[in-house]
C-alpha cells in the first residue's frame, strides 16, 4: 500500500495492478472447476452473494466526522455482484480507485494518498484511501440468497465441500440403584454424547487423526508419576493405532471402544454433509 508519496501515472497503474492481483484468487485461471468437482444443482440456489459498497467523503465532512451522522445512508451500492469473496475483494481494491461522475475527485494519483486496507469477517475486505481532499471508503458485504430468490450462482469455484466430517464421542456409564428393601435394581444407564471441540473437517484423514488423539486421551491414562513413561506408552499407542489405520486402507473411518464393567467408551469419525451456503 502506497503513502506518503506522489505518483507518475505509470507508477500508478502498476501499483494498482499489484494491489489487485494481491486479493485476485489463485484459481481465477481454472473457472471450469470448482473444489468438490460437482455439477449446479437446485439446491445451490442457497448461497451468498457479495457486493460493494463506498462512501466518499470531502476534506470538510471528513475532518469534522460527519461520517458519522446517518452511518448507513451514506454508503451506495456498487451494481454488480459475485460469487467468490476473493473476486469482490479484488475489485473493491480496484473500485476505490475511480472518480464517480459527476463528482469532484477525492483520489488524485499524482498527489499524495495513503491507501488501508480493513481485514474484515468471514475473508470480506474493506478499503479506506485518505488524500488531501478527503476519504474514500469501500468495503465488501454479502447477503444470503434462496430458493425464493430464484438466481443460480455462475460457478462453484472455490466453494466449500458438502461433505465434511467431525469426531464424536459417546460415553455410557452403568449405575446400580438401591430400592426401599436395600436390593439393588437393573443397572440405570448415564449417556453422554458430545462432537469433540464442536470442530468439523475437510478430510476423513484429518478427522481420523483428531479421533485417534481423542482416543488416546480418554484411554492411555498414566500408571505412575513418570511422564517419560508415559509418554513413551501413548506414543506407542499412538504408532499401533497410525498402523491399524494404514492396513485399513483408504476411506476407513476411525471407530474403537472401551468396555468393562463400569463404563463403555467409544470414539469415532462420522461423515456430515454441509447445509446452506458453501461459498
Amino acid at each position: 500500500m502506497q503513502g506518503g508519496k506522489t505518483l507518475d501515472h505509470d507508477t500508478y497503474m502498476e501499483l494498482l495492478t499489484s494491489v489487485r492481483d494481491a486479493y485476485a484468487t489463485d484459481d481465477d485461471d481454472d473457472d471450469e472447476e470448482d473444489r468438490e468437482g460437482s455439477p449446479l444443482a437446485e439446491e445451490d440456489c442457497i448461497h451468498w452473494e457479495y457486493y460493494m459498497e463506498r462512501r466518499d467523503l470531502s476534506s470538510d465532512e471528513f475532518e469534522n466526522e460527519l461520517e458519522d451522522i446517518d452511518d448507513e445512508l451514506q454508503w451506495r451500492e456498487y451494481n454488480a455482484s459475485f460469487d467468490h469473496v476473493g473476486h469482490a475483494n479484488s475489485e473493491a481494491c480496484h473500485w476505490i480507485f475511480t472518480v464517480p461522475e459527476g463528482t469532484a475527485p477525492i483520489f488524485r494519483p499524482a498527489e499524495e494518498w495513503k491507501l488501508t486496507h480493513v481485514p474484515l469477517e468471514e475473508g470480506m475486505a474493506a478499503f479506506k484511501l485518505k488524500t488531501a481532499y478527503g476519504l474514500v471508503e469501500v468495503r465488501v458485504s454479502r447477503r444470503m440468497l434462496t430458493f425464493q430468490d430464484h438466481l443460480m450462482p455462475e460457478t462453484k469455484q472455490g466453494w466449500l465441500s458438502k461433505t465434511l466430517y467431525g469426531v464424536f464421542v459417546k460415553k455410557k456409564k452403568s449405575k446400580a440403584t438401591v430400592n426401599d428393601d436395600d436390593d439393588e435394581s437393573p443397572a440405570e444407564v448415564e449417556i453422554e454424547s458430545y462432537q469433540v471441540n464442536d470442530a468439523v473437517y475437510g478430510s476423513l484423514d484429518q478427522a481420523n487423526q483428531e479421533a485417534m488423539e481423542e482416543w488416546l486421551k480418554l484411554t492411555v491414562r498414566p500408571s505412575s508419576a513418570n511422564l517419560s513413561e508415559f509418554a513413551c506408552k501413548r506414543q506407542e499407542a499412538r504408532q499401533e493405532l497410525q498402523r491399524e489405520l494404514e492396513d485399513a486402507g483408504d476411506g476407513v473411518f476411525f471407530r474403537k471402544v472401551m468396555e468393562d464393567d463400569e463404563r463403555t467408551v467409544e470414539v469415532f469419525a462420522k461423515k456430515l454433509i454441509m447445509k446452506g451456503p458453501r461459498n
